[in-house]
Order: C-alpha cells, then sequence, then structure tokens
C-alpha cells in the first residue's frame, strides 16, 4: 500500500487525508472568524466541537471527570491523558494493563467513574426550579 501526502504550500505541513488538510488550515491559516465551533462562554472559536468542549471542560467548567481506577486513589483529572500519565507514574501502569496482568481486579461496573458536566447557568436554572416547586 502506498501512501499519498498532501503538502500544504503555505507552511510545508504534510497531511495524509483531505479531513486532516482542512482541520489544519482552519486551525493555523484562517481567523477566528473562520472557525465554526464558538465557545459559548468566551469569544474563542474552534476547528471541531471535541475542541471546543475540552476547552470548555479544561477553561471554563473546571470539572474533573477523570477519576484515577485504582482502588482508593482519590485523584480525578479533565482529560484521560493525564490521567492515564498519573497512574503510570504513581501505580507502574494504566488500570486496564494491570487488569490484564492480573495485578488488579476488574472494575465492577465495567464504567468509568465519572462526574456530571453541568453549566454554572444550568445549575442556577435547578435551584430556581427545586425552589420554586417547594414554595
Amino acid at each position: 500500500m502506498q501512501l499519498y501526502f498532501l503538502v500544504l504550500l503555505q507552511c510545508g505541513k504534510e497531511l495524509a487525508t483531505i479531513g486532516y488538510l482542512r482541520k489544519h488550515i482552519l486551525r493555523a491559516h484562517s481567523s477566528s472568524s473562520d472557525r465554526p465551533f464558538p465557545c459559548p462562554d468566551c469569544d474563542r472559536t474552534f476547528a471541531t466541537n471535541f475542541e471546543m468542549k475540552a476547552h470548555r471542560i479544561m477553561a471554563h467548567l473546571k470539572t474533573r471527570p477523570f477519576a484515577c481506577r485504582f482502588p482508593g486513589c482519590p485523584v480525578a483529572y479533565n482529560d484521560a491523558s493525564s490521567r492515564g500519565c498519573h497512574e503510570v507514574k504513581k501505580h507502574g501502569s494504566t488500570y486496564p494493563k494491570a487488569v490484564k496482568a492480573g495485578r488488579m481486579p476488574p472494575l465492577e461496573d465495567k464504567q468509568e467513574p465519572q462526574q456530571q458536566i453541568v453549566h454554572p447557568v444550568q445549575m442556577q436554572q435547578q435551584a430556581i426550579a427545586q425552589i420554586q416547586q417547594i414554595s
């Protein structure tokens, strides 16, 4: 199988697909008004919806939905990559690799513990609704 690369003349970047080329142009060579995903909390814009959501979690919501999967460890992070680095540094490997090697039991519910992400405005609206129901 032969690979073909698209070379962007503006910067010399080699990209394997048209999709990668589009994303690169939006990220590196376009103005913020050309990016289709604006952050609802600030004036930044992003090339992909995933990037915008990651930005919101890290910059505005300050949630930490990626808890360490080793029992008894209270540490949590805002992205899976940071959690994986923590698990390797502090526990010797990521939790799935430790389970595969027989050093740790599998998680009982087979799901990662995660916090629900709630925007501060939503929290305020929910609190107002609860107060109105009580009154």
